[in-house]
């Protein structure tokens, strides 16, 4: 196997193992807070979005830090060391404040190993830089997909196993960095003083991540309740959305080297948005269609964006750019999965039935990808005029 080729491959590995040191705790969730506080069910809430939260506030550290370590693989290291220490910490069945402290600043060491990881790899030829870019992203959303099975079966071990499960995944990445190949590319001329525009690409990944947490919950209890569908095909269905995802995310980076990432983007997320609207109105045959049809289209959308905010070519540019990929995702995740619960609560609070809150939700969701979608449409429509005035100008 060429350098090039094992650079490539050991990436994704470390991609994928620590993507899945986070979604195999996904099951130990409610049992670990039970185990901690078994007064209440808050604190299993406050254990997932703390977690998030602290991947939000870890970007500007995390692209600051890229900027300024001269030894990308060193800081990965030490960032999944530490995140290891953090996980077995926890698993001594810590008190309930300093157990969510350390599981927000577990989630900020999660993050920040995955932007690093993704920013300083080699990217490779500019030309098959999407191709590239989709493998790893097709390596992540395995880790999510395989996750929540693995992390079940871990917990028929107890309830430490999926903790020490995530350790042990973080304990590998760590010795393992240097496999990766990291560098710290010192930009140089023109190219280096081009900033990477990947503000488009965070929106694009945020839109797709807000639906999600809004659809997670939403989408359970509105076919259990209103469709009548039982929990294990509740969770077929899910698992026709989320294959599809992991699967297509690189031939969808592969057509984001061919066609303008922006036209993609706005394929994937006007389907998407209009996926989210007929949830309300399809029954469960029609769901198995559905289902890969929203996986593909989110397959697109991240795709593109990984590619979009992979252009540069000095890694001190592109850390911070998956960085803000990466805190995009968990704060669209955080405040989707929030905003369904507080709506929903609000809506029967005022006497509303099931399927009304469920539909607004789902509405919702499907908004907000419209309307990125037609945001980032406008946005490349008026870039050429913009350009030849401002040429004119000058």
């Amino acid at each position: 196997m060429k350098p090039a080729t094992s650079t490539l491959f050991a990436t994704g590995a470390l991609a994928f193992a620590s993507v899945l040191s986070a979604t195999v705790l996904i099951p130990v969730v409610r049992p670990i807070m039970h185990w901690v506080a078994p007064d209440g069910d808050s604190g299993s809430h406050a254990f997932m979005s703390l977690n998030l939260l602290g991947g939000v506030l870890a970007a500007p550290v995390i692209a600051r830090l890229g900027r300024r370590s001269s030894s990308p693989t060193r800081l990965v290291s030490r960032l999944a060391f530490a995140d290891c220490a953090l996980l077995l910490l926890i698993a001594f069945r810590l008190p309930v404040v300093p157990l969510l402290i350390l599981r927000t600043v577990q989630g900020a060491l999660n993050v920040g190993v995955l932007s690093t990881l993704l920013g300083a790899a080699p990217p490779g030829d500019a030309s098959r830089r999407g191709s590239r870019y989709g493998l790893w992203g097709m390596a992540m959303m395995l880790g999510v997909a395989l996750g929540a099975p693995l992390g079940t079966i871990c917990l028929l071990l107890g309830v430490r196993a999926p903790l020490l499960a995530s350790a042990l995944l973080n304990l590998l990445v760590g010795l393992c960095a240097p496999l990766a190949g990291l560098q710290r590319q010192n930009p140089l001329g023109a190219e280096a003083s081009r900033k990477p525009s990947f503000g488009r690409a965070a929106w694009w990944v945020f839109a797709e991540r807000f639906s999600v947490g809004l659809f997670v919950v939403t989408f359970a209890l509105h076919a259990r309740t209103c469709l009548g569908i039982s929990d294990a095909r509740c969770g077929l269905l899910f698992t026709a959305f989320l294959v599809p995802f992991a699967v297509a995310v690189y031939p969808a980076g592969r057509a984001a080297d061919r066609f303008d990432g922006r036209v993609l983007a706005v394929l994937g997320l006007s389907a998407y948005g209009a996926g989210f609207l007929r949830l309300r109105a399809t029954g469960q045959e029609q769901l198995l269609l559905l289902m890969p049809l929203l996986g593909l289209s989110a397959a697109v959308i991240f795709a593109s964006a990984m590619r979009d905010a992979a252009t540069a070519n000095d890694s001190q540019s592109r850390v911070p750019a998956m960085s803000a990929l990466n805190a995009a995702g968990n704060l669209g995740m955080l405040l989707g999965t929030a905003l369904a619960g507080i709506l929903s609560a609000l809506l029967r609070a005022r006497g509303a039935g099931a399927d009304t809150a469920h539909t607004l939700v789902f509405y919702i969701g499907g908004g907000v990808s419209l309307s990125v979608a037609a945001v980032t449409l406008s946005g490349a429509l008026l870039a050429p005029r913009v350009a030849r005035s401002v040429r004119v100008r000058s």
